[in-house]
């Protein structure tokens, strides 16, 4: 799988862990943000959870 995911949004992301069709963990790579998202698709995702802190998120992946 590509690492790299292009959002609808125009933005650019690393997906740090999870692939499309799964919950993934995914880190902009224009910003600090990182996204927790229950299934990435092949453009967008479903139900996002955004983080400015990557302990934060790494917090909210393992729970």
């Amino acid at each position: 799988m590509n690492k790299l995911f292009y959002n609808i949004n125009g933005n650019t992301y690393y997906v740090l862990f999870g692939e499309k069709g799964q919950k993934s963990f995914l880190c902009n790579v224009d910003q600090e943000q990182y996204v927790i998202c229950q299934m990435l698709e092949e453009s967008s995702w479903w139900q996002g959870s955004y983080f400015n802190n990557f302990e934060e998120a790494y917090k909210e992946w393992n729970h």
